[in-house]
């Protein structure tokens, strides 16, 4: 003789079975939903680039594996972007920027994470590029806690190139407007990758 549960399940076969339907529905919205929130939270969202590497000249920077190479050196790279800011360090580079585009003047400061990235100054190029027809201006970014780094930017482009020389007061040197001294290609690292380091959007 069937049991009280069996007649039950068999009698509510047709129901359970739309509510069974509906309840996986449900759970694969929830799921959905909750890995898109995972997705748009995660470090590795943060927007640097779907492929997370960058390459100026001998100094990598790898959100990916978390690691910034240059030469035989490898130290922890530190993603602390947000949904405003990107942000980064490790042994060389510290550094914020705007994910959202603005105006750009000199002495203008970035904080996040107790990081801050500031303009230093800028000049203006006159030849065209592969993406611009007219003449661009560059800013110098850094800080004087980070004196042998500076970074070139462009709000249509973001970081192009990163000076970095240990033994240098690169900093002083970009407030001065004199960093011709360091154009050479031991200090002066031009990014080879295709990939926008810390471009930001309108």
């Amino acid at each position: 003789m069937p049991s009280e549960y069996t007649c039950i399940m068999e009698l509510g076969t047709p129901i359970m079975n739309r509510l069974g339907v509906a309840t996986i529905l449900l759970v694969a919205l929830v799921a959905t939903t909750q890995g898109s929130f995972a997705a748009s939270t995660a470090p590795e969202s943060n927007g640097w680039s779907k492929r997370g590497v960058f390459a100026f000249y001998d100094l990598v920077l790898d959100f990916e594996k978390q690691e910034e190479v240059i030469g035989p050196n490898s130290s922890r790279l530190k993603d602390c972007s947000d949904r405003s800011y990107y942000c980064a360090y490790a042994s060389i580079i510290s550094i914020v920027l705007p994910k959202k585009c603005m105006l750009v003047k000199v002495g203008d400061v970035w904080s996040h994470e107790r990081l801050k990235t500031r303009v230093l100054s800028s000049y203006e190029i006159g030849a065209a590029s592969l993406e611009t027809f007219g003449p661009r201006r560059m800013y110098l970014l850094g800080d004087v806690s980070f004196p042998h780094v500076v970074y070139e930017y462009n709000i249509d482009q973001g970081v192009i190139g990163i000076y970095y020389n240990p033994s240098a007061d690169l900093v002083s040197a970009a407030v001065s407007g004199n960093m011709k001294p360091y154009e050479d290609r031991y200090t002066y690292r031009e990014l080879a990758t295709l990939d926008k380091f810390g471009k930001c959007a309108a």
